[in-house]
C-alpha cells in the first residue's frame, strides 16, 4: 500500500470521502517531500482543476493535519505543510 493509499484509508475511516482533488493533493505531498504552502498545492493543482479554490485547498489541508496525515508549521507567518 502505498502513501497516499494509506492516507485515503485514514480519510475513509473517519468518514471523508474519496476525491481525485484530495488524492492529488496528497500525492504532491509525497513526491515534493517537502513543507508547502497552499499557495503552492494552487498552482500546482490549478492545471488540472482549474476552479479549484483556497477554501477547497486549506478545507482538506487542515483536514489532513487533524487526521495526522499531514504536519503543520509556520514560517515567516505563513502555514506550511508536509506529509507527516
Amino acid at each position: 500500500m502505498t502513501a497516499v493509499e494509506k492516507a485515503i484509508s485514514v480519510l475513509k475511516d473517519h468518514g471523508f470521502k474519496y476525491t481525485d482533488k484530495r488524492e492529488q493533493i496528497l500525492s504532491i505531498f509525497v513526491n515534493e517531500d517537502r513543507y508547502l504552502t497552499a499557495k503552492d498545492i494552487h498552482l500546482l493543482l490549478k492545471e488540472k482543476f482549474p476552479t479549484i479554490s483556497y477554501d477547497t485547498i486549506y478545507r482538506n489541508l487542515y483536514t489532513f493535519v487533524e487526521l495526522d496525515v499531514l504536519e503543520e508549521t509556520e514560517l515567516n507567518g505563513e502555514k506550511m505543510f508536509r506529509f507527516g
